[in-house]
């Protein structure tokens, strides 16, 4: 394991997801045990915002996500789960847009029918990234889909070659972690914490 730095405690849970910012002055980290978010300042390396999505009735499960460059949005793939007196519904995956100065979904959009296949949750769900203007979200797959950040509509596809060598189709793309990298191994999934890195360190 590489050495680490420091360490930031968290407050909602077990880190799931852990994202750079687009300036690189934050750190947002999404959380699995009841489904939060907790935003970090990078130079004072402190929580300066967190919150949960579940509520005594509904449970939410992130599968991707990112904030907009302004920092007021969280932009996502969730699944919802309710909670009835004898059973379970679960949802299929919707487009989710958090606000993060309310600290709540303010909005959710069926993904089409055409979209599922890159939206099945877990593994299955490509990488959402968004563009420097913040009109626009990406998510990579077995293709790129450009999407309208306003309301999700498909925009365009860019379809991506198929690698000659066995394998790679399993290669994805990835956020900006140059400065950052979660190293909670599945046995320490306990742990409500990660870890800062220094690429010295490699």
């Amino acid at each position: 394991m590489l050495p680490a730095t420091d360490r930031i405690p968290l407050a909602t849970g077990t880190p799931m997801s852990i994202r750079l910012s687009p300036d690189h002055k934050k750190i947002y980290v999404t959380t699995i045990d009841h489904n939060g978010i907790e935003v970090i300042d990078v130079a004072t390396r402190k929580v300066i915002n967190h919150f949960v999505l579940n509520t005594p009735t509904k449970q939410y499960r992130f599968f991707s996500g990112t904030a907009d460059p302004e920092g007021k949005l969280f932009y996502a793939v969730t699944k919802e789960i309710s909670t009835f007196l004898e059973h379970y519904e679960v949802s299929k995956p919707k487009y989710t847009v958090v606000d993060l100065q309310q600290q709540k979904i303010v909005k959710t959009v069926d993904i089409p029918k055409e979209e599922e296949a890159q939206n099945q949750g877990d593994f299955g769900t490509g990488s959402l990234e968004v563009s420097p203007d913040g009109k626009f979200l990406y998510q990579f797959g077995e293709k790129i889909t450009i999407l309208q950040a306003s309301d999700f509509k498909v925009v365009d596809h860019i379809d991506l070659a198929r690698p000659e060598s066995p394998g790679m189709e399993n290669v994805h793309f990835g956020g900006d972690l140059d400065l950052i990298a979660e190293i909670v191994s599945r046995s320490h999934r306990s742990e409500r914490d990660f870890a800062i890195l220094h690429r010295g360190d490699m």
